[in-house]
């Protein structure tokens, strides 16, 4: 009986180490596709809005200047 409980308390902490690596991987994994996605994110921002958001700022820049020379005509 003592024999069969020693059994059985390592059996479920084998389980229970087996089960903590399994949560562990899972966390690991989520993180690191998370992180991805934000690296996704970031690079999206820096290739495409940052110039887009450049060229923008650029052109209001000249309409201001077109028309701060048409006012002094």
């Amino acid at each position: 009986m003592i024999f069969n409980y020693i059994i059985s308390r390592r059996c479920l902490y084998e389980e229970i180490l087996k089960t903590k690596e399994l949560v562990q991987n899972i966390i690991y994994s989520l993180n690191v596709r998370f992180n991805n996605f934000l690296t996704n994110i970031f690079q999206f921002i820096k290739e495409l809005i940052l110039p887009a958001l450049i060229i923008l700022f650029l052109i209001l820049i000249l309409r201001l200047i077109s028309k701060k020379n048409k006012q002094t005509k």
